[in-house]
């Protein structure tokens, strides 16, 4: 995970739209009133994907959590998450040490579309690790 958003009616990316509803169709999901969280993550060829799930208030901690300058991760419970998407739906200059240079895949295959197995060690934004982040592009 290179890090995460909120997407809620109070709260959401003002880069996908003007409203909330509007925003929910910017990436295909019914609108709801508990939102949804938006995880940006990367493969391991650093192809982009977002995570899209329910628990808008895992999401809330975990951001309230890096707000503070603490380190943790954050995976969505599995039946929480309702769809991914190749690419990220907002502009995110961060990316994660370690992986292939980051992009958008010109043709999305099942390995991008598949977030990293679970039980992975949790890595939190590409900026805690120690400096060796680079700008995605």
């Amino acid at each position: 995970m290179v890090t995460a958003l909120l997407m809620t009616p109070g709260e959401f990316p003002g880069e996908l739209a003007e409203t909330f509803p509007e925003a929910c169709a910017a990436l295909d999901v019914a609108p709801a009133a508990h939102g949804y969280g938006l995880i940006l993550a990367q493969a391991q060829d650093g192809g982009r994907w977002t995570q899209i799930t329910t628990d808008a208030s895992g999401v809330s901690s975990a951001q309230s959590i890096w707000n503070m300058g603490l380190v943790c991760g954050y995976q969505p419970p599995e039946d929480s998450v309702v769809a991914i998407r190749p690419g990220w739906p907002v502009e995110c200059v961060l990316g994660l040490a370690g992986l292939g240079e980051p992009h958008y895949p010109l043709d999305p295959g099942e390995s991008v579309l598949r977030p990293p197995q679970r039980g992975t060690p949790g890595r939190r934004r590409g900026m805690s690790t120690g400096g060796k982040s680079r700008p995605v592009a």
